[in-house]
């Protein structure tokens, strides 16, 4: 009991409480290269055990005990190439670690999937590093490599080996991304050149050499072949003039027989028939009308024929006073025919002539090539064996042109 100021009994009651101290300790792995290590506000520079005394929630103090491990980083790497760093479209280069094992290439500063080996090969352009791995995890990271692709993207040939018609020549281009200069060359006919752009006709294997600005060279070459024989020659028989309506006759005279073949005809031909070796067609209004007879050998070899069609309202002489005649006239008698008929003919100029007689598929059926002694004379001829109740075409030619009748065969 204490006595307060007033002189009276006064009781005091004491309540203790005792707070206590305490501490932590922590346990740090680090890799050398990530010193220094920060620990409650201070660096540490090196392994060790080290302590700080805090203040605890409760006021008291606090004792903090750190536990550095600080562990090597393995050898830093270094990147040694076997082949230059610069080098063309297609080609590459080998990088190596100084590292036999626990590699990993960077490119960039990214991972390369699946590229640990000791070497690494790159056939593009970069910033290409190498890190090592130890068994603590920690890294060491490679100074930096560039390398250089020299582009030839867009250089050489555009054609392949190819078939040219005999006697025909195919212009090559060798083409380049950068300037260049160009070198030719062949396997067995002495060709040289140094242009880009050559044309060759003889069968051979022609190879170009190609350097780039940039230094890089391209080579390739292509094999000309050529065809066993020249292109056939399309020929095609027609008269020349008619009337409106009238009907008129396309023969295919080729010879030998191409591998394919066709007419092109006018958008305002009336086509009767149409086949290979012969066009029946006729016209509704006047005007000048070209024809063609287009075709193909050895798939490559190609040849085509034309002619010009007059048709007019008016007779013949108006027709021929714009059109040269090269056949004057043509009599057929009789006509129709058992078989043996007489053909007249009256030629511009005097020369060889030709007859020859189709059936309607174009089969010859008849031919014979005369020298006449003068411009107007008469051929007997004779296709009785061929079949009847058909009509036959005939095709009278000289070097100057065709004329074209039609033969019906009783």
């Amino acid at each position: 009991l204490l006595k307060n100021a007033a002189g009276c009994d006064s009781t005091a009651t004491l309540v203790l409480a005792v707070k206590q101290l305490t501490s932590s300790t922590t346990n740090v792995s680090v890799c050398a290269s990530t010193l220094p290590y920060n620990w409650n506000g201070k660096n540490y520079t090196s392994a060790g055990n080290y302590s700080v005394i805090l203040t605890n929630a409760a006021g008291c103090d606090s004792t903090a005990s750190l536990a550095l491990t600080v562990n090597a980083n393995p050898a830093t790497p270094t990147i040694s190439n076997s082949r230059p760093l610069s080098f063309c479209t297609g080609d590459s280069t080998i990088l190596a670690s100084s590292s036999l094992t626990n590699n990993q290439w960077l490119l960039k500063g990214a991972v390369i999937s699946g590229a640990a080996s000791v070497q690494y090969i790159t056939k593009i352009s970069g910033i290409y590093t190498v890190q090592v791995v130890n068994a603590s995890g920690c890294t060491s990271t490679s100074a930096a490599v560039t390398t250089t692709n020299r582009s030839t993207v867009g250089t050489g040939l555009a054609f392949r080996d190819t078939l040219i018609c005999k006697a025909t020549s195919v212009s090559v281009t060798a083409s380049a991304s950068l300037p260049s200069t160009y070198s030719w060359t062949s396997a067995s006919t002495g060709f040289t050149s140094t242009a880009s752009q050559v044309s060759v006709s003889k069968p051979d294997l022609y190879k170009v050499q190609i350097t780039l600005s940039n230094g890089c060279i391209v080579k390739d070459s292509i094999n000309i072949r050529n065809t066993a024989d020249t292109a056939i020659k399309a020929r095609l028989g027609v008269s020349e003039h008619a009337f409106i309506n009238q009907t008129l006759v396309l023969v295919n005279v080729t010879s030998p027989s191409p591998q394919s073949q066709n007419w092109v005809l006018p958008a305002a031909a009336g086509v009767i028939s149409n086949t290979d070796s012969i066009v029946l067609m006729k016209f509704s209004a006047a005007g000048n009308y070209m024809v063609y007879l287009k075709n193909k050998s050895y798939n490559v070899c190609a040849s085509s024929d034309s002619a010009k069609i007059v048709i007019t309202t008016n007779d013949s002489l108006n027709v021929t006073a714009t059109i040269p005649v090269a056949i004057r006239n043509i009599t057929i008698g009789p006509n129709p025919t058992s078989g043996i008929m007489n053909i007249g003919i009256e030629l511009n100029q005097l020369g060889k002539t030709s007859l020859r007689i189709y059936d309607g598929s174009g089969t010859l059926t008849y031919s014979k090539t005369i020298l006449p002694l003068t411009v107007k004379f008469t051929e007997k001829v004779d296709i009785s064996p061929a079949p009847g109740n058909r009509t036959y075409v005939l095709v009278v030619q000289t070097k100057d042109g065709y004329e074209v009748r039609t033969i019906i065969k009783l």
